[in-house]
């Protein structure tokens, strides 16, 4: 099979990972060639008629390589784990003191950070008091509606209902308006007074500003982006993934413990 239609396989096999090639964009470079869109996808096409098992191949030998990497990733983070402090005013769940402590960097408007919601609560089951997770507000600024989200749910937190109001905004996320934010906090039974005052203040804005700071700094660029007691895990990962991690950390000796 020659190089031109293995090139092709695998620039194919990677629109599958990556975002589809911009409409403005006339001209893709696949290796040392540069050839316009049209022809792109036209090429592509006639090697899935010629050849699908080619493609198929690429597609498998992207995703080994991207495991690899993510192995890479996680290993080299383990050699070195990110400090991330826990603030009073982040919204948290499960015992100050567990073992393992794991900070979520979220965005309302992430359907991969919805994704990871049941997720979180499956591994607070699985590892009962063991784990405290703990909610960070990185809205991106591609996503219109995630900032004031992010402000609405602070105020809720500041009268103690925040987990109840983060899992109807993501359970639905055609509530994420002004309208969708006071009917929730009416089915919250929230002081609906307070709570407009509170998602309108500077203290909620500082909070979500210290959030992003801290995202920006340790350059967590993407949601949904956690780290687990300094063990960055990027992205809406499966349960099976985080309890890897997670058995490893609490299979580590407690410092300043002796092993017997």
């Amino acid at each position: 099979m020659n190089k031109w239609n293995l090139a092709l396989a695998t620039v194919l096999a990677g629109l599958f990972f990556f975002p589809r090639i911009p409409d403005a964009a006339q001209d893709v470079a696949v290796g040392t060639v540069t050839i316009d869109k049209e022809t792109l996808k036209a090429a592509i096409v006639q090697v899935l008629k010629d050849d699908p098992k080619l493609v198929y191949d690429a597609m498998n030998a992207y995703q080994q390589q991207m495991a690899g990497n993510s192995q890479q990733q996680l290993e080299n983070s383990f050699k070195n784990p990110l400090s991330i402090p826990v603030r009073p005013e982040n919204p948290s769940k499960g015992p100050e003191k567990a073992p393992v402590t794991v900070i979520a960097f979220m965005d309302f408007q992430c359907p991969y950070c919805a994704r990871t919601v049941e997720t979180m609560y499956s591994l607070m089951d699985k590892y009962p008091g063991k784990l405290r997770l703990v909610y960070k507000n990185n809205p991106l600024p591609n996503h219109a509606a995630a900032l004031d989200a992010a402000k609405a749910a602070l105020a809720a937190h500041r009268q103690g209902r925040f987990w109840e109001f983060r899992d109807m905004l993501y359970a639905d996320m055609s509530k994420l308006n002004e309208a969708g934010y006071v009917q929730l906090a009416k089915n919250l039974g929230l002081n609906l007074d307070t709570f407009n005052a509170d998602r309108k203040s500077e203290a909620v804005a500082k909070v979500i500003t210290a959030d992003q700071g801290e995202a920006t700094s340790n350059n967590l660029k993407s949601v949904p982006f956690f780290v687990i007691n300094g063990i960055m895990v990027k992205g809406a990962k499966d349960i099976a993934y985080f309890s890897t991690v997670i058995d490893r950390l609490l299979a580590q000796p407690v410092p300043g413990s002796t092993k017997q």
